[in-house]
């Protein structure tokens, strides 16, 4: 049994699942602009976060290991486009979703056309939106293993 390769797996999901969960749901309740909702979210989501480098880390790490245990060759195509994909969605995470949520939340307490204004900024959908295109496109890349 490929042992690594099992928890790299679950811990990018629960990575998934608390990222891309959490965006989600967040989104929903912005939307709603209901500032008391959004602070209380963007408290909670902000305690969450906490575990998203952890989890990713994680995976990373078991990624690697894996690697290297079970014989993968770490040069391959497809896992290299997959560290591409994994910088990138670091990137969007921490620069993209996370700054508007943070925006969202701040703009929370201050009056509403402010909170309007970064409820209806679009890099929140479109972060989120790139975000489940990257996991598409990092589940192929798992499972088909193209160019190899």
């Amino acid at each position: 049994m490929r042992i690594f390769v099992l928890l790299h797996v679950l811990s990018m999901f629960a990575a998934v699942a608390v990222t891309g969960g959490g965006d989600l749901l967040f989104y929903r309740i912005a939307r709603t602009r209901d500032a008391a909702a959004i602070r209380g979210a963007g408290a909670a989501f902000a305690r969450l976060a906490r575990l998203i480098p952890v989890l990713f880390g994680l995976g990373a790490v078991f990624g690697i290991i894996a690697i290297f245990v079970h014989g993968f060759d770490p040069f391959a195509t497809w896992l290299v486009l997959a560290y591409v994909l994994f910088v990138i969605g670091l990137l969007l995470g921490n620069f993209v979703n996370g700054a508007w949520a943070g925006r969202v939340t701040a703009a929370a307490d201050e009056p509403d056309p402010a909170l309007e204004l970064a409820v209806t900024d679009r890099r929140g959908l479109i972060g989120i939106v790139l975000f489940w295109l990257l996991i598409a496109a990092l589940l192929f890349l798992m499972v088909a293993k193209p160019f190899s």
